[in-house]
């Protein structure tokens, strides 16, 4: 994500990519869908996305990168 989108841009970008939030049945597909999770662009009311308006804020974006990163150097695929 990108700190110069407005925080709730980052959500609405968010919320339509429904497919990687994690409660859809696309990243829980072991056993294939189960009639439970977001799907076909309809959040659950327990995902994150479910409510219409949000936001994700800088703090949330810069830790996410730190995260990734620190996984990536545990991986050797950064130096």
């Amino acid at each position: 994500m990108n700190l110069r989108v407005h925080p709730e841009d980052r959500y609405q970008r968010k919320k339509k990519a429904w497919y990687f939030h994690e409660s859809s049945w696309y990243m829980r597909h072991d056993k294939g869908y189960d009639g439970h999770g977001c799907n076909n662009g309809e959040c659950i009311q327990e995902c994150r996305y479910y409510p219409k308006l949000g936001r994700i804020e800088d703090e949330e974006v810069i830790q996410r990168h730190k995260e990734f990163e620190e996984g990536y150097r545990k991986r050797n695929a950064l130096s």
